[in-house]
């Protein structure tokens, strides 16, 4: 193998592996999403552009709270240290709930998504009170083996992985070019 081939061959690799970390980064969550921490009252989480929506959610004791996933990528809901939760995923389009019996602050993150983050406050929870595990539970199971309607990606994230996949294509294709030319004359 020619110094020139493997020099091309180099940059083509090196092209792909830059790629990968930008691809992934745009696909991270919560704190890291780039959208600022939201509060609202009510029973409706929308997970969008991998962020909870509202990042806080103010409830009442009894109220079933519904997490419903906007975005091409599945996610799961996990209650601190997994008291509460699972780690089954759900796509796009589904929803999973979970009912709030007891007043509490319950944070949760999404496993699949370091940094996607949000918390349900639920009544006026008492500071340091310990709250019980049993006073989550789960109201609908999670249709996580069905995909939800496959619509066109919208989001900023998938359009500049898109970017990022033909400038690399199209580095990758300008090298190999170069590589023949090269080979040709050279």
């Amino acid at each position: 193998m020619t110094h020139r081939r493997r020099a091309a061959i180099g940059t083509l690799v090196g092209v792909a592996l830059a790629l990968v970390p930008a691809a992934t980064a745009s696909a991270s969550g919560g704190g890291g999403c780039g959208a600022p921490v939201t509060s609202a009252e009510g029973t409706a989480i929308s997970i969008e552009r991998s962020c909870f929506r509202p990042t806080v959610l103010f409830a009442q004791p009894g109220d079933t709270v519904r997490w419903t996933n906007k975005d091409g990528v599945p996610h799961n809901i996990g209650g601190a240290n997994m008291a509460w939760g699972s780690f089954e995923n759900f796509r796009r389009n589904n929803s999973v709930s979970y009912a709030f019996d007891e007043a509490g602050v319950y944070s949760y993150v999404c496993t699949l998504h370091p940094g996607m983050v949000g918390t349900v406050v639920v009544g006026d929870p008492v500071p340091g009170e310990t709250i019980p595990v049993d006073s989550v539970r789960r109201i609908a199971r999670v249709s996580a083996v069905e995909p939800g309607p496959l619509t066109p990606a919208t989001e900023k994230s998938s359009d500049a992985v898109l970017l990022l996949t033909a400038i690399g294509v199209l580095v990758a294709a300008t090298a190999l070019a170069v590589g023949r030319r090269v080979r040709r004359h050279g």
